[in-house]
C-alpha cells in the first residue's frame, strides 16, 4: 500500500489538484479528506467523507454503508490523506502514524487565497471566525508551504504551483511525468463539491473549471481594508516572486 499526503490550506483549490493527481492514474485510489489524528489514528472529517477515484469515476461514499465502502475500496493500492490547515509539526506526526511516501504540498498564490476565503466568509458568515478571524495563523502555516514549494523538490516532499497548474497543460504534463503517470487531464475541468465549491462561482462552472477567473479573484477586493491589512511586504514578495502577481 502506498500512502500519499496531500497538505494544503483552505481555499486553495488543492481538491481540484487532488481529484486531476488521483484520476488520471486509472487505478482504484481511496481519499481519506481533511484528516486529523484521533486516539493515535488518521482519521477522515466527520462524518467520515472518503472518496474513491478511478480514471473516469470518481465517487463520494460518504452516504455508503461500511459494506459498499469496502466493495468500492477494496482493491485500491493508494491512499491519499489531505490535510487543511495544519502546521508541519503535526504533518510530521501524522507521518509517523502511516509513513507516507509521498508529502504533496499545494500553494496558492497568497493575494487569491486571502481574496477566496473572505469571499467565503461573506456567503457563509459562521466560518469567519475560523478562516478570517485567524488569518494571522493562517498566513504563517501559508507561508511555511510556499517555502517548500520554493525550495528544491525530492521524491518524497515536493509542492504544486495551483496556479500554474490552472494555467498550464505543460506544467500539469511534467507533473504527471514526475509522479509516474501520464497526464490525460481527465477531471480537470471539474469544480469539486467540497466546501461547497467556488467561493466565487460556486458550482456554476462545474464542468467547466478552467473558464473561471481564479487567478484575479484579489482584484475585486485590492481597495478593501480587511484585504490590504493581510498583505504585509514579505506576502506581496512572495506572491511576485513564486506566482508573479504584482500587489499594488
Amino acid at each position: 500500500m502506498e500512502n500519499i499526503f496531500f497538505v494544503s490550506m483552505m481555499r486553495s483549490g488543492h481538491h481540484a489538484v487532488l481529484n486531476w493527481y488521483s484520476r488520471n492514474q486509472f487505478q482504484p485510489i481511496r481519499h481519506l479528506n481533511d484528516c486529523r489524528i484521533v486516539s493515535g489514528d488518521i482519521v477522515p472529517d466527520p462524518p467520515n467523507l472518503v472518496m474513491f477515484y478511478n480514471g473516469h469515476i470518481n465517487k463520494y461514499l460518504l452516504n455508503e454503508s461500511p459494506q459498499a465502502q469496502e466493495e468500492w475500496i477494496g482493491n485500491c493500492h493508494k491512499t491519499i490523506f489531505s490535510f487543511e490547515e495544519r502546521d508541519q509539526e503535526y504533518i510530521d506526526e501524522a507521518a509517523k502514524i502511516v509513513h507516507p511516501q509521498r508529502m504533496i504540498y499545494v500553494v496558492r498564490d497568497p493575494l487569491n487565497f486571502i481574496a477566496s476565503c473572505l469571499k467565503h466568509a461573506e456567503k457563509y458568515p459562521q466560518v469567519r471566525q475560523k478562516i478570517i478571524d485567524n488569518m494571522e495563523e493562517r498566513l504563517a502555516i501559508w507561508k511555511n508551504q510556499a517555502l517548500i514549494l520554493e525550495n528544491k523538490q525530492t521524491t518524497s516532499q515536493c509542492a504544486i504551483n495551483f496556479n500554474l497548474w490552472f494555467q498550464y497543460r505543460s506544467y500539469r504534463d511534467n507533473l504527471a511525468r514526475n509522479h509516474g503517470f501520464v497526464n490525460q487531464d481527465v477531471g480537470v475541468d471539474e469544480v469539486m463539491l467540497f466546501g461547497k465549491g467556488s467561493s466565487f462561482d460556486g458550482l456554476q462552472y462545474a464542468t467547466n473549471a478552467t473558464k473561471m477567473n481564479v487567478l484575479s479573484r484579489w482584484e475585486a477586493y485590492q481597495r478593501e481594508a480587511d484585504f490590504r491589512s493581510f498583505i504585509s511586504q514579505e506576502l506581496a514578495e512572495i506572491s511576485e516572486r513564486l506566482f508573479g502577481i504584482t500587489y499594488s
